[in-house]
């Protein structure tokens, strides 16, 4: 059952952007920002369009729909985000035009070498390069791109954005988690044999190979690891398993591993992989942004949600807690 509440502000937003009629087209959409049950499935176009159109463009209208909608969704508590995905939009748009020169000849140079080095490669995927814009223009102001950046990425595929960090970050050392075991949501089929994944990897990198950690295995597994060891990372890339709960796991121990002043990244935030709301990306980050809320600026927001951490605590037990342990403990023995 969905939780019924009265209007608020966020439904005169609703309503500006076509989903304020619950009879109207796009009605469903809507009831992806209501995720009163956590078996309710993610929003979908309703029945009646769909058969008007061809499957293709079905499919896409409901992608589209369900992208939109949990971008609405995210930006509930965190106006921002709204607001940076459309200036953001804007902005790279306006950087391919080479508006401003300084920002589009930054992004020029960085992909002119990293196409030299990407040419070396055998990559069968191209999703990372729309990424190429955004990252480009937001690491430029933080990072030189010639300082010492300790660099973790969790999940490497066929080594695309291993490749783009570590030619970015001349000096940069990257730390790599996955299992290169491939991965339920996406099929791998460069070829028949799986176990050609991770030989592709480190054929793709080769060209910062000295720069390179791999750390192979999960990274529920991994990510404590690193913890245990101490290593901390000034830039670090959540790209592994989309379903919720590992999401929620990776970017609370990432949050940890994390330098004050350092970037984290969210990829597939608006994917909605699996059809029930609750398992998908978007809610689990979106229970990590409330948690850490007024620790941390939002930089870029979209497809990505990229973070910089602001506030580092150091927590420690309070000492009326440990006296009155002690004072029990004391009781006890007497």
């Amino acid at each position: 059952m969905r939780h019924i509440r009265p209007e608020t502000s966020h439904d005169r937003v609703f309503a500006l952007l076509g989903f304020g009629d619950k009879s109207a087209p796009f009605a469903d959409a809507r009831a992806g920002f209501e995720f009163g049950s956590r078996n309710e499935a993610a929003p979908t176009l309703p029945n009646g369009i769909k058969e008007k159109m061809n499957p293709k463009l079905s499919t896409r209208m409901g992608w589209a729909t369900r992208l939109h909608a949990y971008l609405l969704w995210v930006a509930i508590g965190h106006p921002s985000v709204l607001w940076l995905y459309l200036t953001g939009s804007i902005r790279y748009l306006l950087i391919g035009l080479g508006i401003p020169s300084g920002a589009a000849r930054h992004v020029a140079a960085v992909r002119k070498e990293f196409e030299t080095y990407s040419a070396q490669g055998q990559f069968k995927e191209r999703w990372f390069d729309g990424n190429i814009v955004p990252w480009s223009t937001t690491f430029r102001p933080i990072f030189d791109r010639s300082a010492p950046v300790q660099i973790l990425e969790i999940g490497s595929w066929e080594g695309r954005s291993s490749l783009f960090l570590l030619t970015y970050f001349a000096k940069g050392r990257l730390t790599a988690v996955d299992t290169w075991s491939g991965g339920d949501e996406y099929e791998y089929n460069a070829t028949a044999d799986l176990q050609d994944l991770e030989s592709r990897f480190d054929g793709n990198t080769a060209s910062g190979i000295d720069r390179l950690t791999k750390r192979k295995g999960l990274s529920l597994q991994v990510l404590p690891q690193l913890l245990d060891e101490q290593q901390r990372f000034d830039v670090i890339y959540v790209d592994g398993s989309h379903f919720s709960d590992d999401v929620l796991m990776d970017a609370i121990v990432a949050w940890r591993l994390l330098n004050q002043g350092g970037v984290i990244i969210f990829d597939d935030v608006l994917s909605p992989f699996y059809t029930r709301a609750r398992a998908n990306t978007a809610w689990a980050l979106k229970t990590f942004m409330k948690y850490h809320t007024g620790e941390f600026k939002l930089l870029s927001a979209g497809y990505q949600i990229i973070l910089q951490k602001s506030v580092t605590f150091t927590d420690e037990v309070a000492t009326e807690v440990g006296e009155l342990a002690g004072f029990q403990y004391d009781e006890v023995r007497g």
